[in-house]
């Protein structure tokens, strides 16, 4: 009796946790739109597009016909991946985070997972002018491009992991 009263109870806070929209499980498919855009010292601007299956399209920008390059995303990055959008509650965060500034650079990033969706726009990220919640908000966003940057490895695609480290301490 103790046990059914336990799984019942178990079963619906997992169920009220999933309804919020604060769990999701593994088959909720994953959908990923992201594009980093910009003139950069170091790397090339890029869009990457992931479907339900895992199977991603790289395409850094260098000015020729270049086709994109298709690879899958190992089941384990994608997991982790999943773990920080949750973490950081990428689907709460503003739609724009940044100062736009003439010839600033853009990271797009647009996720579907299962009915949820939501599209994030970073712009100039200056610590010395956000503070508290605006700070909380691009810190978060910071994290969660940092974990899609890791989904992949190119030389050529712009990494701004090394700055975003910076802008995190």
């Amino acid at each position: 009796m103790v046990a059914m009263l336990v799984t019942s109870v178990t079963i619906a806070v997992v169920n009220s946790l999933f309804a919020q929209g604060q769990i999701d499980t593994k088959d909720d498919a994953l959908q990923i739109q992201a594009s980093d855009l910009g003139r950069y010292s170091k790397g090339r601007a890029w869009t990457l597009s992931v479907d339900a299956d895992a199977k991603a399209a790289l395409d850094v920008i260098k000015g020729s016909d270049d086709p994109a390059r298709q690879f899958r995303i190992p089941d384990d990055k994608l997991t982790e991946f999943r773990k920080v959008l949750q973490d950081q509650k990428f689907f709460d965060l503003p739609k724009k985070i940044g100062r736009v500034v003439p010839d600033g650079g853009q990271r797009k990033l647009s996720v579907k997972l299962g009915k949820k969706e939501h599209e994030l726009t970073i712009h100039l990220l200056l610590k010395s002018s956000l503070t508290g919640a605006d700070l909380d908000q691009a810190r978060r966003a910071v994290r969660v491009w940092m974990a899609l940057r890791g989904l992949f490895d190119d030389k050529d695609a712009h990494d701004a992991r090394a700055s975003d480290e910076e802008f995190l301490k």
